[in-house]
């Protein structure tokens, strides 16, 4: 791929051109540095980390949701849930409570995941290598603009 240029695109707008070359060593540099890599781990771990969190916070939430719809549309089971609580040994009560506990925050999660997928919901990703690619190259191009940078690599032929 001789005279092959790297363009490169921010928010949408050509800033500048490089040479391939270049370009494919910047990448490689940055795909070699190891401190990055447990950068990203961390960052993933985080991600995690605030996703069950958040998960968790919304259990007893989701399960007075479903209180209130249950006395709402079927109150007769909440007085039938009431009646077998009254009779329940302490054991077997701990048991259903733990249950309930784990149910709701797997409901939770799915929710949570579901949420996520769909409307975007920002949880603190962050690509490490594309934006030490990208802080490299803005940097090298001196584009002081902050956005999502592209980079189209093509043949000096097809302008």
């Amino acid at each position: 791929m001789a005279n092959a240029i790297a363009r490169v695109y921010v928010n949408d707008i050509e800033v500048g051109a490089l040479p391939a070359d270049q370009y494919d060593k910047i990448v490689n540099t940055v795909r070699a540095n190891r401190r990055i890599y447990v950068v990203q781990a961390v960052n993933y771990c985080s991600v995690l980390w605030r996703f069950l969190t958040s998960s968790l916070r919304r259990v007893p939430i989701l399960w007075f949701v479903m209180l209130v719809a249950a006395e709402v549309f079927a109150p007769s089971s909440v007085t039938n849930v009431i009646a077998v609580l009254r009779q329940a040994t302490p054991a077997l009560l701990n048991q259903q409570l733990c249950s309930l506990i784990w149910t709701g925050w797997l409901f939770s999660m799915v929710i949570h995941a579901v949420y996520i997928a769909f409307f975007s919901y920002p949880m603190g990703y962050v690509n490490e290598f594309e934006a030490r690619i990208s802080r490299h190259i803005r940097s090298l191009l001196e584009v002081p603009a902050e956005g999502t940078m592209m980079v189209i690599v093509s043949s000096a032929a097809d302008k």
